[in-house]
Formats: structure tokens, sequence, C-alpha cells
């Protein structure tokens, strides 16, 4: 509503150029409400809490980031530079806070009704925070300690170089042409197209509603793996079938014949010339 203010006045007939602007003219200040006190030097400004403080009449916890309508006046100059302070209220239970900014330490001040929230750490026995607080890139002061990074970074400068060289070349080799870059990768990409259309038309002529994989090693071997299986189990089966047929069949039953030891009776010409030769030998 405050830029609706601004853009859109209404100018009364009464008034004209001649006297002044239409804020001189109503009597009112062009920032209103947030210049209510400005007579006293109180300017009405969104503050943040710069940490997290608690209420000390409510022991509200308000965190670092909450925004208030804060009155802001000068209370004094640090040299130069001057200090500020803003006057806010609690949310919880209207208790008036204060904070001041500090430009000696660069910092904020609780002034009244607040007070800043601390947490307090505990060092741990191989004195991790100062590890934290120092950094990997801390300065070392110990001429021993500064001898053996320097014999750790040497040592391991030699097994990287030949992998940072390859990554140099590599580097050349790939970004000196972009064009023919770009041309491998659409190149790539098309035939990888080409394939998924080829598997999606084979699995529609198989009347499948799913798109077929390309085939991998692993999918040959699991292949040949149940080929083998099965055929194994066959064997097995035909074995069993044997195995059941020879014991279900009766020991005393008679071996068969073999066929050399069949005798095939004579035809019948044969027969009826030695019948007649024994005819004639009989006459005599």
């Amino acid at each position: 509503m405050a830029e609706r203010r601004a853009t859109n006045k209404y100018y009364p007939v009464e008034w004209d150029p001649s006297k002044g602007s239409i804020n001189t003219f109503v009597g009112q200040h062009p920032l209103r409400q947030r210049a209510a006190k400005i007579d006293q030097g109180i300017m009405v400004v969104r503050f943040e809490l710069p940490w997290s403080t608690f209420c000390i009449k409510c022991e509200r916890l308000l965190a670092k980031g909450v925004r208030f309508n804060a009155e802001k006046k000068k209370c004094g100059n640090y040299f130069s530079t001057t200090i500020w302070s803003f006057k806010m209220t609690c949310p919880s239970c209207s208790n008036p806070l204060e904070v001041q900014t500090d430009p000696q330490n660069r910092d904020y001040v609780c002034v009244t009704g607040l007070k800043q929230r601390t947490v307090e750490y505990e060092a741990s026995e191989d004195n991790q925070l100062e590890k934290i607080a120092q950094g990997p890139d801390a300065p070392v002061h110990d001429p021993f300690q500064k001898l053996e990074n320097k014999q750790e970074d040497e040592e391991f400068a030699k097994v990287q170089f030949p992998h940072l060289t390859e990554l140099h070349d590599l580097s050349d080799k790939n970004f000196k042409n972009d064009y023919q870059n770009a041309r491998m990768l659409r190149n790539n990409f098309k035939k990888q197209q080409k394939e998924i259309q080829s598997l999606r038309n084979e699995a529609r002529s198989k009347s499948l509603a799913i798109d077929l994989l390309p085939e991998s090693i692993e999918d040959r071997k699991n292949a040949q793996a149940f080929s083998a299986a099965k055929m194994n189990n066959k064997a097995s089966q035909h074995q069993k079938a044997e195995r059941f047929k020879i014991r279900s069949s009766s020991i005393f039953s008679t071996p068969m014949t073999p066929k050399s030891s069949i005798k095939k009776p004579l035809p019948s010409r044969v027969s009826q010339s030695s019948s007649a030769i024994g005819f004639v030998k009989s006459i005599r």
C-alpha cells in the first residue's frame, strides 16, 4: 500500500505548484508513518537481529535474522563514526528491547531487554576445535613439521605426475577442436537412438508391450547357464526313466534270441523239388 500511496497522489483543487509539493501543502512527511517522530530524530526502519538472543522478561528465543520495525536514533559517536540505537518490542510480552552498534569492536551490543545467546563447547582430547579453528592452510611454526610436510608433498607430486601429465594431454586434445567434439557426441547420440529404435521395433514385432534392452555379456552368460541347466535336467530325467524301467521289469523274463540263431524256412519250390527226388529214388 505504501507504494500505491507514493505513486497515486490526490491533488486537491486549491493546490497549485506555487504552494510547493503536495506533502508540504498537506503538512505531511514523505515517509509518512515511518517519520512520525522525525522531530525527535527517530526513524522507523527494518532491523534484523545479528545473533540469537533471549528476552529477559519472558525468556523467549529470538533467532538470528528475525526482523523488527525498530526506531533508529543517533546516540553518540566513536571518533567520526556514528553510534546508532535500535529500539523495538518483544513480540510475546511487549518488553522494550534496545541494541546499539559498536564501531570499536565492529559488532553490536545488547543494551536493555535482551541478552545474547552463548553456546559453550568442550574441547576434546585430540583438540579438534583448535584444528578446525586453524584450518588445513594454517601456518606451521615447527621446522621439523615443515620439513616433513615438504617431503610428503614431493612424494605425492612424484606419484601424481604421470596422471597429471595424462590429464593435461587429454585436455589439450579434447578442448582444442570444439567442432570435432560436438560432431563425435552427435554421432554417438544418433547411434544410440538407432539401437533403441531397432530394439523397439523388434519388441513390437514380437507383440511385446515393453521395450527390449540391448544384449549384454552378463545376459549371454546367464542364458548359457540356463540352457546348460535345462539340458542337464533333461538328461537326469531320461536317466531316471531308464532306471525306473529296469527296476520295474522282471528278472525271470526270457532273454531275447539273437537274430543270427533264428533258422529261416526254405522256400516252397526247394521243398517240392527235394520231395520229388526222394520219390524217384524210392521207385528205383
